[in-house]
């Protein structure tokens, strides 16, 4: 079986080491530019500007108060989030004493959580894509511009801690699909992130699907026999749980259900609008809904965070379209000229977009099950897949014909930084009003 050199090394030499360190300046120059965002964001938003950030920060302060794990009760606003798994809360605990429990500082706990991840997208890049270098910058830039994740970047959630640890899970699968592996140290990282993100946030089950998807094409592709798939995916979902398992079994014996699955619709509370209640509400029909939910998860996945009435807003709605479906387009045509090729390189590389553009297809049944539940639709919740997702849009974009691929990048990275400023400046102000 052939090997592709360049996905297993760097090159060396003198013309290698200098593009690592331009690179490097690029990546400094991106993660200063990222935590100005996340101080900004810290700064100048009030506290409800970001999503159930009291209820958050209250979990933070009963931690304290009661020296230890915190019990879910339904009718106490104050614990809506204390069926959360505990580590993001336990890592803002510092933060809250050291300030007197500021939530301006608590906040940037995330910020410096989402540099981690910045860190981490980068570092991904360059080792799947080694021979595609303007890729890691892309999608650095890509996940610390992005203005949703800029803005939690800035908060009190556990959705920054939830996409670091799904970051370096979709990191390592893409290993899988690239190159396979005959030894067992892939899975057990790929089992610790698990579990680390189960631990953070127990909707990161949905990526499991994902482990499945890359151990198959690694086996179709013969990087791995069906047996060592089968042994390798084994152990990253045993260690996974057992990672997790304290939490788990502790929610078995406090309320009988170990994912917290029939607790979730009591923090919701009483007001939370339920499908039927928004289609009676606004005389909508069912199909009126969905695509209502459609736009309004885009929308808030691209440039926007609820309570922010800019979720309809034509020009930066036209405007993410444009560059979602640029990058949904060259990623297309990209894979289509990678399995047309047929050397190794571009067999990894089509292999890769194949996980990529799965892992974030498969997050879709689980949040439509969400959004027919309640109407809940927030783009953060695919934030798990941002990743696969800045990947797709940065190859997409670069795989694009003369000067649009060339520029069209510049374009989508300049203006998610001018739509996260614009974010600070109507939250922080009111211009959104």
């Amino acid at each position: 079986m052939r090997r592709a050199t360049p996905l297993s090394s760097h090159k060396g030499g003198t013309e290698g080491a200098g593009t690592v360190e331009g690179g490097q300046g690029i990546l400094i120059a991106i993660l200063i530019t990222s935590l100005v965002l996340s101080v900004l964001f810290a700064a100048n938003l009030k506290m409800g500007d970001n999503p159930d950030e009291v209820s958050h920060l209250s979990y933070i302060r009963l931690l304290i108060e009661e020296r230890g794990f915190v019990r879910f009760v339904a009718d106490d606003a104050a614990r809506f989030e204390t069926h959360q798994p505990p580590l993001y809360y336990l890592l803002c605990v510092p933060a809250y004493l050291v300030s007197g429990g500021s939530y301006v500082v608590v906040r940037l706990v995330a910020a410096l959580i989402q540099l981690a991840t910045i860190g981490v997208t980068w570092r991904a890049c360059r080792d799947l894509l080694p021979t595609r270098p303007e890729i890691a910058p892309g999608a650095a830039a890509f996940v610390a511009f992005l203005p949703t994740a800029a803005q939690l970047a800035g908060s009190i959630n556990n959705d920054p801690l939830t996409t670091l640890f799904c970051t370096l899970i979709f990191w390592k699968l893409g290993r899988v699909a690239v190159r396979g592996g005959h030894r067992i140290e892939p899975a057990l990282l790929l089992g610790l992130f698990l579990g680390l993100g189960l631990l953070t946030k127990l909707s990161v089950l949905q990526v499991i699907p994902a482990f499945f998807v890359a151990y198959f094409v690694a086996v179709r592709s013969r990087l791995l026999t069906a047996s060592q798939a089968v042994r390798f995916l084994s152990v990253a979902l045993v260690v996974g749980f057992l990672v997790a398992s304290p939490w788990l079994i502790r929610n078995t014996r406090f309320y009988g259900d170990p994912f917290t699955l029939k607790i979730f619709p009591l923090t919701a509370g009483v007001d939370t609008p339920t499908p039927e209640k928004m289609m009676r509400l606004m005389g909508w029909t069912f199909d009126q809904y969905l695509s209502i939910t459609a736009v309004r998860t885009f929308a808030t996945f691209w440039f926007v965070l609820p309570p922010n009435r800019l979720i309809a807003a034509v020009g930066p709605l036209a405007l993410v379209s444009l560059f979602a479906l640029g990058g949904a387009w060259g990623a297309v045509a990209s894979w289509v000229r990678a399995r047309q090729m047929g050397d190794a390189d571009s067999a990894a590389l089509a292999r890769l977009t194949a996980v990529y553009a799965a892992g974030l297809l498969l997050l879709i049944p689980f949040f439509a099950r969400f959004v027919l539940t309640f109407f809940q639709a927030q783009g953060r919740y695919f934030l798990p897949a941002l990743l696969p997702v800045a990947v797709l849009t940065v190859l997409g974009w670069g795989s694009l014909p003369g000067k649009l691929g060339r520029y069209g990048l510049l374009l989508v990275t300049i203006s998610l930084l001018l739509l996260s400023l614009f974010q600070i400046a109507s939250l922080g102000k009111g211009l959104a009003a």
